[in-house]
C-alpha cells in the first residue's frame, strides 16, 4: 500500500510479515491522501517494515518530487544520499526522490508524508547540501513541524495553492545557510504573503489571519512588534495599495476594484479608501482620464 499511494519502492517484508496469508510485497496498514493544491499529503499507520528506493526504481519515475515525512509515533532510520537519520515523533527528514534511500521502521508507526514538485524547492537548496536532515532543531523548524500538523486539517480550502507555497517558504527557511531568520521574521513573511494572496476576501482579518497561519493572535502581533505597522494596518495598506494600483490601471469598476481588495459595498470602499489616500476613488479614475 504505502508503495502504491508515493513514488516506486522496493518493499522488504520483516519476518512478521512472512506468515500465512501474508504477500512476501504487500503490507498492512493504513494510507488516507489528501491534495493541496499540487501538494500530495499522506497520513500512514502501519507495522514494522523496511523499505527501499533503489536506483532501478528511481530510473523508472517520471515524476521528481521531494517528501517531507513528520514522524507523528514509533521511530524510523533514514539512510539517504551518504546521511543516516534517526526519526523520533516530532522529527523530520526531507527526501530527494531523485536519489535512493532505505526507510527502516523497527516496530509500529505512523507519520505525515508530504510529497512536493521538486521544482519549487530546487532553487533554494544550497548547493550540494543533503536535504535529509535539518541542522539544526530551533524555532523555525518547530514551525514547520507545526504547520505540517496544522496543514493536514486543511480541507477543501480556497487558498490551497496558497498555502501549498507557504510550506514550501518555511522549507525553504530551514534550509537557508545560515539561518537568517528568526521565528518571528519568518512569521510575519508567512502572514505578509497570506495577506497579499486573500487580500479579496472580505472576512480577511488578524483573528483569520491567524487562525489560517495555525498561530496564536498574540503570536502574530508579536511578529509585527517593533514595525511601522500593526498588523491590521498592514493589512489595510496593502488593500489600499492594490486598489490604488487597479484603479490607475483602469480594467475595473470602482466597485470591481473594490471587490478585489475585500470590499462588499462600494459605498465602504469608497469610504475607507479616501481615509486612507485623501482621494475617493473616482478622482484616481478621472486623474487617469486627464492624463490621456
Amino acid at each position: 500500500m504505502i508503495c502504491q499511494s508515493f513514488v516506486s519502492l522496493t518493499p522488504i517484508p520483516t519476518p512478521a510479515q512472512a506468515g500465512p496469508g501474508v504477500s512476501p510485497s504487500g503490507f498492512l496498514g493504513a494510507v488516507e491522501q489528501r491534495a493541496l493544491g499540487s501538494v500530495s499529503r499522506s497520513h500512514i499507520h502501519a507495522p514494522a517494515q523496511q523499505t527501499r528506493r533503489t536506483q532501478r526504481d528511481v530510473s523508472r519515475d517520471d515524476g521528481e518530487f521531494y517528501f517531507l515525512n513528520l514522524q507523528l509515533t514509533g521511530e524510523c532510520r533514514v539512510d539517504h544520499n551518504g546521511q543516516q537519520v534517526l526519526l523520533t515523533p516530532g522529527k523530520y527528514a526531507i527526501l530527494d526522490t531523485r536519489l535512493p534511500y532505505v526507510l527502516d521502521f523497527p516496530d509500529e508507526w505512523s507519520m505525515y508524508s508530504y510529497r512536493i514538485p521538486a521544482a519549487w524547492l530546487d532553487r533554494y537548496r544550497p548547493q550540494g547540501m543533503s536535504p535529509v536532515a535539518p541542522r539544526e532543531q530551533g524555532a523555525v523548524h518547530e514551525l514547520l513541524a507545526g504547520a505540517v500538523r496544522g496543514l493536514w486539517e486543511v480541507n477543501g480550502a480556497a487558498a490551497d495553492g496558497a498555502l501549498a507555497q507557504s510550506l514550501s517558504s518555511l522549507i525553504a527557511a530551514t534550509w537557508a545557510e545560515p539561518v537568517s531568520e528568526s521565528g518571528n521574521a519568518l512569521l510575519r513573511r508567512r502572514a505578509l504573503d497570506y495577506m497579499s494572496s486573500e487580500l479579496s476576501r472580505p472576512g480577511l482579518s488578524v483573528a483569520s489571519i491567524a487562525a489560517e497561519l495555525h498561530v496564536s493572535i498574540r503570536a502574530l502581533h508579536s511578529a509585527f512588534e517593533g514595525r511601522r505597522m500593526t498588523v491590521a494596518e498592514t493589512l489595510r495598506h496593502m488593500r489600499m495599495e492594490r486598489a490604488e494600483a487597479l484603479l490607475r490601471k483602469g480594467a475595473c469598476t470602482v466597485a470591481e476594484v473594490g471587490q478585489a481588495v475585500g470590499y462588499a459595498q462600494p459605498s465602504s470602499f469608497s469610504r475607507a479608501f479616501k481615509a486612507a489616500t485623501g482621494y475617493a476613488p473616482n478622482e484616481i479614475a478621472a486623474e487617469r482620464q486627464g492624463v490621456r
